[in-house]
């Protein structure tokens, strides 16, 4: 929901860190009660179409090197193995990969220190400095990373959110 809040524009939007898990871990507050309605707010819904790639923002990218592809599927999927639903397997041609649940720690489920995720994407030869469309199978992996790619300094970073199940499917 963090992509989505973004690309509509919600700036202001940040993350539980490892979720209700490591909330609970940490031993912070908790209660069954129901909060207080939040007071009304006026907010206009804008779309940020540069948190967003499409299959016409890739494909003239893609010779020239203009943009960095990173492929946070699983490595199956990513090797053209495990094709899910789409008619092909594969991936973009000159994507990088990088699993996105290699971000996350298993145990804590929180994100993994800056130095360890600093490691992933040097030993992956993601470029944190150059324009980035992460993608997956429908938006949601590709999402944990372009997270994870924002948290480490990275600024232009876009979610190709149909990802694999179009391009599988084209």
């Amino acid at each position: 929901i963090w992509w989505i809040l973004r690309y509509w524009g919600v700036e202001n939007s940040r993350l539980l860190n490892g979720g209700w898990k490591g909330w609970v871990s940490a031993k912070l507050p908790t209660t069954r009660q129901s909060p207080a309605p939040a007071p009304d707010a006026n907010f206009r819904a804008t779309r940020h179409q540069h948190r967003l790639a499409t299959m016409g923002h890739i494909l003239p990218r893609l010779q020239g090197n203009k943009l960095q592809i990173v492929d946070a599927r699983s490595e199956d999927e990513f090797c053209g193995i495990d094709k899910r639903d789409n008619e092909r397997g594969g991936a973009i041609p000159g994507a990088k990969h990088l699993e996105w649940s290699e971000l996350v720690d298993p145990e804590t489920q929180r994100f993994k220190t800056s130095s360890a995720l600093r490691q992933l994407f040097d030993q992956s030869s993601i470029d944190l400095s150059l324009p980035t469309a992460t993608h997956c199978n429908g938006g949601g992996r590709a999402a944990v990373m372009a997270f994870g790619l924002e948290l480490m300094g990275a600024n232009d970073v876009r979610n190709y959110y149909r990802g694999w199940g179009e391009w599988g499917n084209s």
